[in-house]
């Protein structure tokens, strides 16, 4: 169902769900994540914070996007 590294990283290979414990070598400390891998959402709109933006010369302005719905793959959380 997924797959981890010797670095930590895991990445989900099929729907389901486990439960990855971390154990320190001398076995005194344990942490244990429960993870959940679902099916990819497809995104199906991306919106702008802005319709139109007028500047002038030498001046900027930042532009947000959210894509929708917020739970579609891919995006940086």
């Amino acid at each position: 169902m997924a797959t981890i590294t010797n670095n930590g990283v895991i990445t989900g290979k099929k729907n389901g769900k486990a439960k990855i414990t971390v154990t320190t070598k001398d076995k005194k400390k344990k942490c244990v994540i429960t993870l959940k891998v679902v099916k990819k959402v497809a995104v199906k709109e991306v919106k702008l914070d802005y319709t139109s933006v007028d500047l002038k010369v030498g001046e900027s302005k930042s532009v947000t996007a959210t894509v929708l719905p917020l739970t579609a793959g891919g995006q940086k959380r």
